[in-house]
């Protein structure tokens, strides 16, 4: 169970950090004419659409797992951050790929639950082992 976590801590911490290399050159792919002197903005405006996203969303997500369960909200997650990725890597404009980015954060409440069946497993919570 803790490999599994740890596994689902690294998806999300490398979804969150994976465009940051590429996001400038991202920029100037969906948007015509940009030059690389200002893609640094829009390559902001990406990265920082994910953290709107997980900023609005993360509240609702503890609540959810409070009232479904940790385990099904972590495997809805994990569903909702695979579909959503390859819809922002197929984006054809920036509009669309800073909405699906957002998207993304909105999906990424990993972090608490996981957090919380942690600090439960130590102490042998009957529900967690189901």
């Amino acid at each position: 169970m803790t490999l599994s976590l740890c596994t689902v801590m690294l998806t999300q911490s490398y979804i969150l950090i994976s465009v940051f290399p590429y996001s400038g050159y991202l920029a100037m792919h969906l948007i015509p004419g940009l030059n690389s002197d200002d893609a640094g903005n829009y390559a902001g405006l990406v990265s920082s659409s994910f953290m709107i996203g997980r900023t609005l969303s993360s509240f609702e997500w503890g609540r959810a797992s409070d009232k479904y369960g940790r385990k099904k909200v972590i495997q809805a997650l994990l569903l909702l951050l695979a579909a959503f990725s390859v819809l922002f890597g197929m984006a054809p404009t920036m509009r669309l790929a800073l909405f699906w980015r957002c998207m993304l954060g909105a999906s990424n409440g990993i972090m608490s639950s996981v957090k919380t069946v942690l600090s439960e497993y130590p102490r042998g919570d009957k529900k967690l082992e189901k």
